[in-house]
Order: structure tokens, then C-alpha cells, then sequence
């Protein structure tokens, strides 16, 4: 590096540096960002910012920077080498969009396997409703979690578990009704582990036990990853044509591309 050049914590243009550097700092800023409506929200507690909304899009958004980053280092580096980057760019996003259907369908089937081991010899319980808070902020609005509390049969300890209600402000929810009017949330829980819990509301349970249940899911987040991925693309793609020009018009001119 010339000596004259001052460094910078970022790195040089095109560093293994940047591609970690910056998708870190934007990665943080989302991060404390999306964590002030949390601070200020009714029934919010600590973790609710490092276990919820605000810590998974901030890393979701490191990693899609990162992606980014190292999938324009590869495409650099087959230029210089004289190289078309197409198929290398093709194959990067084809398997970007495999690895994130194949992380969906892990955690839809997770909860899918909790419904089935539910409904199959699952406990009724009446938890306590220990709090309401707010879980997810969009546009048009907040959705609301509930958290509640129960004592296993058997059992002299408590045990908790956490629940979405979507937006009761919007969408009228009779199960969010009901476990604030009266201060109990029905629930089936897992004998052998009651950590293992889910809200049991007009057998919901049995329906999301269901095949049919897991491939909606699946269908339905197949098609949300296809969003963020077009958003990374798109810029990509017309980076990648810019450099292609810029790079052919130094090898046409005889000068060294940086």
C-alpha cells in the first residue's frame, strides 16, 4: 500500500475487509435502529432485542451484505482474470436461494414436528398470561406477542412460552381477546419437556400438524426469499455490466484496472 494512503477501517476497495467491514456496520445500525420502537413499547423486556425481531433482521441484513460483497470480490476477480463472471454470478444466487429454501423448510419443519408431538399426547394447561408485547413493527403497524407461564403436572417449577397474536388492532384475534380479558391462554404442552409449548385455540394445533400445513409455509416463504434475493440481484447485475465495460475498456486500451 502507498504510504501516502491513509488507512481506513473499511480497507481497500474490493478487501476481504470491506466485504465484512461494512455489512457488520450496516448489520449494527439496523440493529439499534429497529431496537428503539422495543424501548419505548408497552410490556417490553431486554430480551425481547436480542431474541427478537431487531437482532434477526440485523443479521439478516449482515448476511445479505456479506453475500453481496463476497459475490462481487468473485466477480472482479474473473474479469481481471479475463473471465466472464455470468454463470459464476448464476451459480452464487442459485445456491444462495437453495440454502435459504433449505433453511425454511428446516424451521417449518421443527414446528411442525412440535404440532405433531402436541397433538399427539400433548397436555392442556391454563397458563398464566404474564405479559403482552410488541414482536414485529412494519409500515402498517405492530404485531403483538404474548408471554405466559405455567406449572407443569408433576412439577413445583414454572415453565414459559411465547406466542404471536399478529396485529389484534387490525385483525379482530378472539385468542388475544380472550387471554387478556381473562388473564389464562389455553396451551397443550410436552410432558417430557414443557419448554415445548404452543397456544391450543379452535384446534389450530391439529391443522398445523399437517403436511398440508408445512408446505403452505414453505410455498409462502419460497416466495418472500425470492424478494430479497431480486433486491441483492438487480444491483449486482448492473454493477456486474458496468464492470465488464469498464474492464474491456482497459484491456482495449492497454491500461491497468484497479
Amino acid at each position: 500500500m502507498d504510504e501516502t494512503t491513509g488507512w481506513s477501517i473499511t480497507g481497500e476497495r474490493g478487501s476481504l475487509q470491506q466485504a465484512i467491514i461494512l455489512p457488520l456496520g450496516l448489520g449494527l445500525a439496523i440493529f439499534l435502529f429497529s431496537s428503539v420502537p422495543f424501548l419505548f413499547a408497552k410490556g417490553h423486556a431486554l430480551h425481547d432485542i436480542f431474541l427478537g425481531e431487531p437482532i434477526i433482521i440485523a443479521s439478516i441484513a449482515t448476511t445479505l451484505g456479506m453475500l453481496f460483497f463476497f459475490t462481487l470480490r468473485g466477480v472482479r476477480s474473473r474479469l481481471i482474470g479475463g473471465r466472464s463472471p455470468k454463470m459464476f454470478f448464476f451459480l452464487m444466487f442459485g445456491g444462495y436461494y437453495l440454502i435459504g429454501l433449505f433453511l425454511f423448510f428446516g424451521y417449518s419443519l421443527d414446528n411442525h414436528q412440535l404440532a405433531v408431538d402436541l397433538d399427539a399426547h400433548g397436555m392442556m394447561a391454563q397458563a398464566r398470561l404474564v405479559r403482552t408485547f410488541v414482536e414485529e413493527c412494519g409500515k402498517n403497524g405492530c404485531s403483538t406477542g404474548i408471554e405466559y407461564e405455567f406449572t407443569p403436572r408433576g412439577s413445583n417449577h414454572l415453565a414459559r412460552g411465547t406466542a404471536n397474536e399478529g396485529d389484534p388492532n387490525r385483525y379482530p384475534n378472539p385468542e388475544y381477546s380472550y387471554a387478556v380479558s381473562t388473564g389464562t391462554v389455553p396451551i397443550l404442552y410436552d410432558p417430557e419437556n414443557p419448554s415445548r409449548s404452543m397456544v391450543y385455540w379452535n384446534g389450530n394445533i391439529h391443522r398445523q400438524a399437517s403436511w398440508r400445513s408445512v408446505m403452505f409455509s414453505v410455498t409462502l416463504l419460497s416466495g418472500f426469499l425470492l424478494i430479497p434475493m431480486i433486491g441483492m440481484g438487480i444491483p449486482l447485475w448492473l454493477i456486474m455490466g458496468a464492470l465488464t465495460k469498464y474492464y474491456a475498456t482497459a484491456q482495449a486500451t492497454g491500461s491497468t484496472p484497479s
